[in-house]
């Protein structure tokens, strides 16, 4: 899981990664703290669907599903798919 969180946190923001503790709190705003907005979380959503060769549902690509890191985690690790390499 903390892989995930941490390809989120660097895809809006490399130095974080280095920097972050990320499980703090203040960094698990996607569209506050990190930055996101629309089209990016879109994007985020896109690359990890490509990259872990899942599909995530429709109904979650809203944004009160894609708002924070732990929803998003979340919503991809309860995928029967969740792929191993991230642990």
């Amino acid at each position: 899981m903390d892989n995930l969180k941490e390809l989120i946190i660097k895809n809006a923001n490399p130095s974080f990664v280095e920097s972050t503790n990320i499980d703090d709190t203040e960094f698990r705003d996607l569209m506050g703290n990190l930055g996101y907005d629309s089209i990016s979380i879109i994007s985020l959503v896109v690359d990890i669907e490509s990259r872990y060769g899942i599909e995530i549902d429709d109904e979650y690509l809203l944004i009160e599903h894609l708002n924070n890191i732990d929803n998003l985690v979340e919503i991809i690790s309860n995928k029967g798919k969740y792929n191993h390499e991230l642990d």
